[in-house]
């Protein structure tokens, strides 16, 4: 019994070994596949890491996510990059510095006094600040305000200024709370109690800064639409390839004064967002997901149909950064959805980069010429990968035959 036992296990072995063989064989020749289009890139005129920007073109024929994306020089080598992409909106925060009027120390108080009024300010769009020298000490402080510079009053009081950060540089932010206020000058009184004055080497305010992404326009969709009995309309949007939409943009027509609501749906018929669309409302913003086709349905309950014609389309910009060479020619290659995304380096020091001013628009994309025109060329002819299996199976019967017959047989084998 024990013979016959291993026997079967080396059949199921080598069987499954063979399996494996077809499979090896199989994906041999085909995990060759090239990317299938090819973009060359304008001069480089500059040496140092540029922008090169990720046309509609490019993201409707790579990977979701871009993972197919490759930069190769003339040699075909490849060249590291990082993706960047803009944010629909982000806040950068900026320092608007005060300009100093006067500043001295009288008996036991120091008096710092800046025009506020040269800046325009509106209520919770800044924070007041106070760059200050890291000192280990701790003082007490008024704030006044003033239009003429002369009669002054109260804004806030009992503050205390002192003990900087633990971040390693000689100055730290103080940041103070005060009440929204419209004084032209401001003066910032330190109880110093017959010790040194605390060094103030700026104060002002720290702004926010709400600042648009940049978009890049894509071919716009043709617009159809259909007005149901179901008191609906669905509107769909269908583009020439499959774009990351990131904004769309239509008129609607037929009424002056509308609220209605709206559903969008992908080309799946997947949910994507609900909406309410007014007179004012002019714009879809989408996550920049890769669509071909937008279904809009708009509830219209007892109104007239909105009527939708026309409409304009954004991906937001998308860019590689990569260190070229002046000189050199390099290309884009994109298209192989087998891919995967590469791992470089350079991803590590992403914020540590100079960047070149000029971006770098790649050239028209054009598909790579391929034997045959097959999309994929086969590492092999199909009769050899055949050939090659036969031979293989043959090989571990003959093998597996072998084995069983150098098996020792037993007496004491038990049925």
């Amino acid at each position: 019994m024990k013979k016959k036992n291993l026997r079967k296990t080396l059949i199921n072995y080598f069987v499954r070994s063979g399996y494996l063989a077809m499979a090896a064989l199989l994906w041999s020749g085909t995990a060759s596949a090239q990317s299938a289009y090819k973009a060359p890139l304008n001069e480089i005129k500059e040496s140092g890491y540029h922008k090169i920007m990720i046309t509609p073109d490019i993201a409707a024929k790579s990977n979701p996510g871009l993972s197919d994306f490759r930069i190769t020089s003339e040699e075909g080598k490849p060249v590291p990059y990082i993706l960047k992409r803009e944010e629909p909106v982000f806040n950068q925060k900026e320092m608007q510095v005060f300009p100093v009027i006067s500043s001295h120390k009288q008996d036991s108080i120091s008096e710092l006094i800046v025009e506020a009024g040269a800046i325009d300010l509106k209520q919770e769009d800044y924070s007041f600040v106070l760059v200050i020298k890291k000192a280990d000490a701790l003082r007490r402080a008024t704030i006044s305000g003033s239009n003429d510079n002369n009669k002054w009053y109260a804004i806030t009081d009992n503050l205390l200024l002192g003990t900087g950060s633990s971040e390693h540089n000689d100055e730290y932010l103080q940041f103070i709370s005060l009440p929204f206020n419209k004084y032209r000058y401001l003066k910032i009184s330190v109880s110093d109690n017959e010790l040194p004055s605390l060094n103030i080497t700026k104060t002002g305010v720290l702004l926010n800064r709400y600042i648009l992404g940049k978009y890049t326009e894509i071919p716009p969709p043709a617009v159809t639409q259909k007005d149901s009995s179901d008191k609906k309309s669905y509107v769909t949007f269908t583009f020439n390839d499959a774009y990351p939409l990131s904004k769309l943009k239509f008129i609607a027509s037929g009424a002056a004064l509308f609220k209605r609501r709206a559903i969008a749906y992908d080309t799946s018929r997947h949910y994507l967002f609900e909406t309410i669309l007014t007179p004012e409302m002019d714009s879809l913003h989408l996550s920049g997901s890769k669509l071909q086709k937008l279904l809009l349905v708009v509830e219209n309950n007892d109104d007239e149909p909105l009527k939708i014609q026309e409409a304009e389309a954004w991906q937001l910009q998308q860019y590689a950064i990569a260190h070229l060479d002046a000189g050199k020619k390099y290309h884009i290659e994109t298209g192989n959805n087998r891919a995967v995304a590469p791992v470089y380096d350079l991803q590590h020091f992403s914020n540590k980069l100079s960047i070149v001013e000029e971006i770098i628009t790649p050239g028209a994309l054009v598909p790579q010429q391929v034997p045959d025109n097959n999309p994929v060329k086969t590492g092999l002819d199909k009769k050899w990968i055949w050939i090659f299996i036969i031979i293989a199976l043959l090989l571990l019967l003959f093998l597996s035959y072998r084995l069983m017959q150098n098996i020792p047989g037993k007496q004491n084998d038990r049925s």
